[in-house]
């Protein structure tokens, strides 16, 4: 097999996250993720903004990488199940907090993230499952469920939830969607209502196997986003 890379110089305080870049196969960084844990524009040196749960529809699944080959998501040197990836894409006007989020597959609970993040408005993260051989420190920007993705070939209903168990965003995909080594991307980026089809078959994407962590057209999120919609949870009122 061969471990095939694209090296950048990046500016002091970018984020060294390895995505697709060049060809497909290739590597490009994340949005900067700062010291107090948001994950936001590069080069944004704002104060960290109020950071609350996510409402429903306001974090999404926007692409899907369930038979991952050439393409070394958690840049540890090889390429394997560890590499089934799901982009989450935060569509809502605030800040929202990724510790908590749950995700299942079918009736199967996946887990929840553990660590404490701060995704900002219009910014994406990496979801993957738990090592099943811990080994070194991953990229920033990825989150990891506490339990192992395992996302079948087979096709899968997958549901986000928040911390306390709200589906926050559903996605489907089928067999006949899933070719070794290529997403699947929403029909539009950040369409929550868009089907998941296959990354190179979309329009814009250039024929791209995957986009993750950027936009269907390469570009930075989030300028191929639609207008922020909502915010964050509302606490339930109290008597």
């Amino acid at each position: 097999m061969v471990v095939r890379l694209c090296v950048s110089v990046l500016p002091v305080g970018a984020l060294l996250f390895m995505f697709p870049a060049c060809a497909p196969g290739g590597w490009r960084p994340l949005p900067r993720q700062a010291a107090h844990g948001l994950i936001g524009p590069q080069g944004d040196a704002t104060p960290p903004p109020a950071c609350g749960d996510p409402a429903v529809g306001g974090l999404i699944i926007n692409e899907v990488l369930s038979r991952p080959i050439d393409i070394d998501v958690d840049g540890d040197g090889s390429v394997k199940a560890d590499d089934e990836a799901i982009e989450l894409v935060n569509v809502s006007s605030e800040a929202v907090e990724l510790a908590g989020v749950g995700l299942s597959v079918g009736s199967s609970h996946r887990g929840a993230i553990a660590a404490g993040v701060c995704l900002g408005s219009g910014q994406a993260a990496l979801l993957l499952g738990r090592k099943k051989a811990p080994s070194g420190f991953d990229p920033e920007g990825v989150v990891r469920l506490d339990h192992t993705l395992r996302l079948p070939d087979a096709g899968a209903t997958l549901t986000l939830t928040s911390a306390v168990g709200a589906p926050l965003d559903v996605a489907v995909y089928s067999a006949s969607d899933t070719p070794t080594g290529r997403s699947l991307s929403r029909e539009r980026d950040g369409d929550r209502d868009a089907p998941l089809l296959p990354t190179p078959s979309i329009a814009g994407s250039n024929g791209a196997a995957q986009t993750l962590g950027t936009c269907l057209d390469g570009s930075a999120f989030p300028d191929c986003l639609p207008a922020p919609q909502g915010g964050i949870a509302e606490d339930p009122p109290t008597s």
